[in-house]
């Protein structure tokens, strides 16, 4: 009991299962390139008694995306993202950055050099307090580094206010100290002789003899894999068999439908979009991407449009053991193309959960849906075109839109775009927000009117 006073107070930590490893309160997500740079600030943090995991191989240098790394995001509590040049082209940082959303964790934004947000973090990034810290100043960033973590949650324990700032403690005399240091030492050893006596056998009593070493069998330290969640599903994006970008928006549009029907359905937790799109033409197995994904279930596919001819190859695999779990072919004209989408959905459930959706709960996943071919096309190919976030294609995404509401005006997901276009229009300087806004307003309860689930 004397030495458990004594000991400092200490953060509780939480040892995660499938690694074994100590559960960081903070990840860093960086590109290789800024290793040097992210080193410093790691030190700095630690310095200041913040717990930190980085990959310390550098995520480009890695020689795959471990499971390690998604357990890691999944148990911290706040992911430092390192803004650069570098880590803006890096598809592992958006990957870890679209997990970390996913699983709604806290993000701090962190510029180590000045630099644009790119397209792809721009909407988690959307609206958060971010930091600073640039070469040369990392003395005075540090502490708003740190203010912004304490702000989020995440408490430092430095015992001078130098160290609070994660600036390294400096020496100081050291005579006073040593009176306690001694006399606490002084306290061990007698506590330790008197343990030692107590313990020690009496005169008269037998010594218990050393008994031979026993041999226990060897085990093995690797943690046994445990199979992954099969209702956790990531749909990657299908190959377009055809010439090359003719029809791409309408199998953009497919997979699109495919990952919000099954996000809609009770039990099921599908991987987002962005995270899937990276291991786009990727040469990884199903089994890495569904470790590294922590996703059970994989599904992959192509998609053939020839005139009005329409035809649809999906296989369903087991990321755990590599199996395929089901897979089919349908072929018909593109106006089968939401009763292919429902046949599919329903097979993913069968196969994942082992039951059946009733026709209504299959009608209501397609409630945002259209019959029109045209309209379908239009409204997939303005929703393609508003992602490339300029002046030009905002116009002519808006136009798609109208044109998709006139030919069928109970096709939700045209007012939607529609709205999303008005919203677009005042970042691309088109229109203000006063007038931009209040039409993006209108179309939106329109589009809740037709639909208000």
């Amino acid at each position: 009991m004397l030495f458990r006073k004594l000991a400092p107070p200490v953060k509780p930590t939480y040892v995660c299962p499938a690694t074994n490893h100590m559960a960081e309160e903070v990840f860093i997500s960086y590109g290789s390139a800024d290793r040097e740079r992210i080193q410093d600030l790691v030190t700095r943090l630690r310095q200041a008694g913040v717990t930190v995991w980085i990959d310390e191989a550098g995520i480009e240098g890695a020689a795959m995306w471990s499971q390690e790394i998604v357990s890691a995001i999944n148990n911290c509590n706040i992911l430092i993202l390192a803004i650069s040049t570098n880590s803006a082209q890096s598809k592992n940082v958006v990957r870890e950055l679209a997990l970390a959303s996913e699983d709604d964790k806290t993000i701090l934004p962190v510029f180590i050099e000045p630099t644009e947000i790119p397209e792809s973090m721009k909407y988690q990034l959307a609206g958060i307090q971010r930091v600073e810290y640039f070469k040369g100043n990392e003395d005075e960033s540090i502490g708003g580094v740190l203010r912004a973590l304490k702000r989020l949650g995440i408490s430092t324990d430095g015992d001078t206010p130098a160290q609070a700032l994660g600036q390294a403690p400096t020496s100081k005399p050291q005579t006073k100290a040593k009176l306690p240091a001694l006399a606490l030492a002084a306290i061990a050893i007698v506590a330790l002789l008197a343990l030692i006596f107590i313990l020690k056998p009496g005169d008269g009593q037998p010594t218990a003899k050393p008994s031979a070493p026993t041999e226990e069998p060897t085990t093995s330290t690797q943690p046994e894999t445990k199979p992954l969640d099969k209702n956790r599903i990531v749909i990657l994006p299908f190959k377009n068999i055809g010439t090359p970008g003719e029809n791409d928006h309408i199998v953009e549009g497919i997979v699109d439908d495919l990952n919000t029907m099954l996000t809609n359905v009770d039990g099921l937790r599908v991987i987002g979009s962005a995270s899937a799109k990276t291991y786009r033409d990727s040469n990884k197995t199903p089994a890495e991407i569904g470790h590294e994904l922590n996703a059970g279930t994989l599904l992959q596919g192509s998609i053939q449009k020839t005139g009005t001819d329409l035809k649809i190859n999906v296989r369903l695999i087991d990321t755990t053991t590599s199996e395929n779990i089901w897979a089919n072919s349908f072929s018909g004209n593109e106006t089968d193309r939401s009763k292919f989408q429902q046949e599919i959905i329903q097979s993913i459930v069968n196969k994942t959960k082992g039951t059946l959706l009733n026709q209504s709960e299959l009608g209501s996943l397609t409630q945002d849906d259209t019959k029109n071919v045209e309209a379908y096309s239009l409204v997939k190919r303005g929703l393609e075109l508003i992602d490339v976030h300029s002046r030009e294609t905002n116009q002519e995404a808006t136009t798609l839109f109208l044109k998709a509401i006139d030919l069928d005006p109970n096709y939700v997901d045209a007012y939607a775009g529609l709205a999303a276009s008005y919203i677009r229009s005042s970042s691309v300087s088109l229109d203000s927000p006063l007038k931009s806004f209040p039409l993006a307003k209108k179309y939106i309860d329109e589009a809740l009117r037709i639909n208000p689930n």
